[in-house]
């Protein structure tokens, strides 16, 4: 049992980390096209779209380059109504760790309700019971809050 558990794990991390930029948007882009399509269900989501997702949320936050972010909000328009979660999340890390560029393509690129409310949803649920653990939370919060009475 615990190696299958190593393996998963190894699985995992290399399906995480060992994404580039181009890969993460093909499978975003694949994601788009078949939205709603059987084959692009749960396992899709859970075994390629989640990882890469996470990936996509640690290149953001530790580079300048948010031709990633870009096309990840644009995913997040066209796949309306999906129940997973994760990409709310996604959305909130970015925003805790880049306020500034989140703020710009909400306000500026892409005035989209939608877009506020997973970021909203999501803020709550990367925050919950952790607001003495993140740098500059009330901040934070008190951006996200004027973020979502813009129109």
């Amino acid at each position: 049992m615990k190696k299958l558990v190593t393996v998963i794990t190894i699985t995992l991390s290399l399906a995480v980390f060992g994404q580039d930029k181009k890969e993460i948007l093909t499978i975003m882009n694949d994601y788009t096209g078949n939205y709603g399509k059987s084959g692009y269900s749960h396992e899709y989501v859970d075994t390629k779209l989640n990882p890469a997702l996470l990936k996509l949320e640690k290149l953001t936050c530790d580079g300048k380059d948010f031709g990633l972010l870009n096309s990840f909000l644009k995913m997040l328009i066209k796949t309306k109504g999906s129940a997973n979660e994760l990409p709310a999340d996604v959305l909130a890390g970015i925003f805790i760790c880049k306020p500034e560029a989140v703020e710009k393509y909400l306000t500026q690129v892409y005035r989209d309700e939608y877009l506020k409310n997973i970021l909203e949803f999501g803020f709550g649920n990367r925050t919950y019971k952790k607001e003495n653990e993140i740098e500059n939370y009330s901040i934070l919060k008190e951006r996200l809050d004027r973020l979502i009475k813009t129109e």
